[in-house]
């Protein structure tokens, strides 16, 4: 069947309106400096069929959040190159870390903690049949603070401290969580769903020497505790922990900090709504949040825009 036939009349012209509407939209978002990497994202999804290609070897291909502009690399982990948001966001948790350790070691005994459950379908299905296990030895277990739209008020009444340190953290993604690796655990290789966030792992409880470390693309780090490893997990990444001793870090997540405060406040609205797609595509909903932020901030650069 053609495109178009068996519709009802006029289907096609509004179809062909709405491409237009895209089109238009996307010419205003390449040219305003405020949303180029969002821009380049979707020009990106369109120019190959939905898709952002791999940026590396070591991308999983049909990663959904792969924003080409953004500066990709495994770790983060020169100082003086930290933008002032990560460098900021690195001090705060840097110094607070005994506060942090001091509330998780009292979590000992709670309910809160849970098996971590991974998204890919290349792993096997966790025993309960929700998500898919990441690990084929040892145990790997995580207790959520900030986990999206998720109500996590019950685990975040335990760390109050903890709460308020991660919520005064600037463009944190509202992704928050403390890992745990029991001795002897391995975590297999994999990705995580885009370049928009980077990590951040602040070490608590480390085993010493090299046995417990982790691999993101071609390099391998360690942990220290009181310091914070910042990673991007779009790359493939896999961990070991070949110690008799635990491994405990608190992660946190933060938006690229290359990604303007427009584009944060996008994110903010459509990804933890599940609307990226729509923003994709050029819908109506990114209209509305150009529109919103440029009133905001008196510059009218998406009125007219329907």
């Amino acid at each position: 069947m053609s495109r178009g036939e068996g519709q009802p009349h006029g289907w096609r012209h509004d179809e062909d309106a709405a491409e237009t509407a895209r089109s238009q939209l996307l010419d205003k978002l390449e040219r305003s400096p405020d949303f180029r990497h969002v821009a380049a994202w979707i020009a990106a999804r369109r120019r190959h069929g939905g898709v952002v290609p791999p940026l590396s070897p070591f991308h999983e291909a049909g990663c959904p959040l792969l924003f080409p502009t953004l500066e990709s690399r495994p770790f983060h982990d020169e100082p003086l190159e930290r933008p002032p948001v990560l460098a900021e966001a690195v001090l705060l948790l840097e110094r607070l870390a005994p506060v942090v350790r001091k509330e998780l070691d009292a979590l000992r005994h709670t309910t809160g903690f849970q098996p971590f459950r991974g998204r890919s379908n290349s792993r096997p299905s966790a025993p309960d049949g929700i998500g898919h296990l990441t690990h084929d030895a040892g145990d790997w277990s995580v207790f959520y603070l900030f986990a999206g739209g998720v109500d996590c008020s019950m685990q975040q009444g335990l760390c109050p401290r903890t709460t308020k340190l991660i919520r005064g953290i600037p463009h944190q993604s509202n992704s928050a969580f403390f890992s745990i690796l029991s001795p002897g655990t391995h975590i297999c290789p994999h990705c995580g769903p885009g370049n928009y966030r980077l990590r951040l792992h602040l070490g608590l409880h480390v085993p010493p020497g090299d046995g417990c470390r982790i691999r993101c693309a071609d390099q391998i780090r360690t942990w220290e505790e009181n310091q914070v490893l910042v990673l991007d997990d779009s790359f493939e990444h896999e961990v070991w922990n070949e110690t008799d001793l635990p491994r405990v870090v608190l992660c946190v997540d933060i938006w690229h900090p290359s990604f303007s405060a427009a584009e944060v406040r996008l994110l903010e609205k459509t990804l933890q709504r599940g609307d990226m797609q729509v923003v994709a595509q050029g819908g109506s909903l990114i209209s509305r949040v150009m529109r919103s932020y440029s009133n905001r901030s008196n510059a009218p650069l998406f009125d007219g825009l329907k």
